[in-house]
């Protein structure tokens, strides 16, 4: 049998046919048939030619990431034992801004609201009527020179049952929080009497009744005088304090308590 003549593939290196045109075993072409023929004896060897590789193309170098922190995002302690951002943290200190800048504007507002042609003893000189009671009418007449009267009037079943008491008043400065009225009564003038208008019957002191709530007065009234005495010259409220007076209201802590009325006269 007839030994067919063989070459080498000069680009993978394997044995083919002499004649062959293209490698069977890496499918290349071959341009150049170079023999390199090899039998039972000895093999014939021709260079081998290593196939070339192609180079990859060069991916452009990225660029390098920014490791850069926002300066917005950056974590700061609170010193509270919280830890924020300084985005979250500039937030928080606007809010508490805005929150501040309307209390003060509440209150400023407060303040120009209050008439302060008012807070003198002469714009006070005059008659008021306590508000706020539930079965005795309260009312007073102040003068600038300082002095002050006390009615009371209860009405018990038809009957109505009055009090006067005098007194001298002092008006002084409270701060923001408002003026203070401090009133020391005349125990010596407390006159407390009854009349019912059905029957016509008048009462004094002898009644019972009427005797009952001179006592109360006079205890309620010598006690007043008492806080007065302790607090005044101090930094101490005392008296009717925290007082504001706005369109002849007078005002505690904000709260309607006195509206000046007309000349009372009993």
């Amino acid at each position: 049998m007839e030994k067919k003549e063989m070459k080498r593939c000069p680009y993978c290196g394997e044995m083919i046919l002499a004649v062959a045109k293209k490698c069977k075993y890496c499918g290349e072409w071959l341009k150049n048939p170079e023999t390199i023929i090899a039998d039972d004896k000895e093999e014939k060897l021709a260079p081998v030619v290593p196939k070339l590789e192609s180079k990859p193309v060069a991916e452009p170098t990225p660029e390098p990431k920014d490791t850069t922190v926002d300066s917005d995002d950056e974590v700061v302690d609170t010193g509270y034992g919280v830890s924020v951002s300084k985005k979250l943290a500039k937030r928080i200190t606007w809010g508490l801004v805005a929150v501040a800048i309307i209390a003060f504007a509440f209150l400023g507002y407060e303040i120009l609201s209050v008439d302060s042609s008012e807070l003198t003893m002469s714009k006070m000189d005059g008659s008021w009527k306590e508000l706020s009671t539930d079965d005795v009418t309260i009312m007073y007449q102040f003068n600038k020179n300082g002095e002050f009267t006390e009615m009371r009037t209860m009405d018990d079943d038809g009957t109505k049952y009055g009090s006067l008491c005098t007194g001298t008043w002092e008006l002084s400065k409270q701060g923001i929080l408002g003026q203070c009225i401090s009133m020391k009564y005349n125990l010596e003038s407390l006159v407390v009497d009854g009349h019912n208008d059905e029957t016509g019957e008048n009462y004094d002191e002898s009644d019972p009744t009427v005797s009952e709530m001179k006592q109360a007065l006079y205890e309620k009234y010598q006690k007043e005088n008492l806080e007065v005495d302790k607090y005044k010259g101090t930094d101490k409220a005392y008296g009717l304090n925290n007082l504001t007076f706005s369109n002849d209201t007078i005002k505690q802590n904000g709260k309607s308590v006195m509206v000046k009325i007309g000349d009372i006269n009993r």
